[in-house]
């Protein structure tokens, strides 16, 4: 069909600039894809432009073109972590239940001094022991009906310490509330470090969304990183740490010591493992 030459618009409708003096657009003639010569000089508002529009188009799609490409990258950045976050979870245990623990947390509570109360409550909560040690036996605890399995004889890399959790009848473990994080980190200084240890790190089935500043439990439901103490500094943003979505429960035997423990992500390591199972 025979339509003659128009101007048409290509991404963003623009001038190329051949020459200081030479301007040119793109045209359709005939449906063929072509450039037209634009005339010298451009009136504009009474004022002659000329080929300085064209540099300035330019300038400004170059402009354009770079905001964009930056964005893509964020983007794809983006996606690319939420496909790493989901080939995570899909390599967990298959038979993950759905936790029905209603969570109990303390607003604002984000050091250890601040719930320095806990101690004394736990009094009034029965737990059950075995006896600490080297020997790499497991401890246990009890709390709003789960049973936590520290596991301490030798450290492991997630997967390996995923699949020893499972073997127990488990998986590793979340961390539902403060004073849940206290409890554990009250009885492995008490009944599993020795009095010459300083640090013991555990790792935790719970992750940490770094690029999304997001924190969820083992089964993928969210819950506020605000909830619980962290050591200073963390939870690491992607770009101070990239790749920082595991969780790990920091215990110093120093229990004055808040600045260096509680929670902290970190890329996997080996370290020890905390576990968890439903009470039969």
């Amino acid at each position: 069909m025979n339509i003659g030459c128009s101007a048409v618009l290509i991404v963003v409708l623009g001038c190329v600039l051949v020459t200081a003096q030479d301007c040119y657009s793109p045209m359709l003639c005939n449906n063929v894809p072509s450039w037209g010569k634009l005339p010298g000089n451009i009136q504009t508002d009474g004022n002659v432009v000329g080929s300085e529009v064209c540099e300035r188009q330019i300038n400004k799609l170059n402009d354009n073109i770079a905001n964009l490409t930056e964005r893509a990258a964020a983007l794809e950045k983006y996606f690319d972590d939420l496909e790493k976050q989901h080939q995570y979870n899909i390599t967990k245990d298959a038979t993950t239940r759905n936790s029905n623990i209603t969570l109990s947390p303390q607003p604002g509570k984000n050091t250890f001094a601040e719930t320095d109360n806990t101690t004394a409550a736990l009094r009034d909560i029965d737990e059950t022991t075995t006896d600490a040690s080297t020997t790499g036996e497991a401890n246990l605890l009890f709390y709003n009906g789960k049973e936590f399995i520290v596991l301490v004889d030798k450290i492991r890399y997630m997967m390996d310490a995923e699949q020893e959790c499972n073997d127990r009848g488990g998986e590793l473990a979340n961390i539902y509330d403060q004073i849940n994080m206290d409890r554990i980190m009250k009885y492995i200084r008490e009944d599993i470090m020795a009095d010459n240890d300083t640090i013991k790190d555990f790792m935790l089935g719970m992750t940490y969304l770094n690029t999304m500043g997001q924190l969820y439990l083992q089964n993928g439901s969210a819950i506020s990183e605000s909830n619980f103490a962290w050591v200073i500094g963390t939870p690491y943003t992607e770009i101070q740490c990239q790749g920082c979505t595991s969780m790990i429960l920091r215990v110093q035997k120093n229990e004055t010591d808040v600045n260096n423990q509680h929670f902290y992500n970190s890329r996997d390591q080996q370290i020890y493992a905390l576990c968890e199972k439903d009470i039969e």
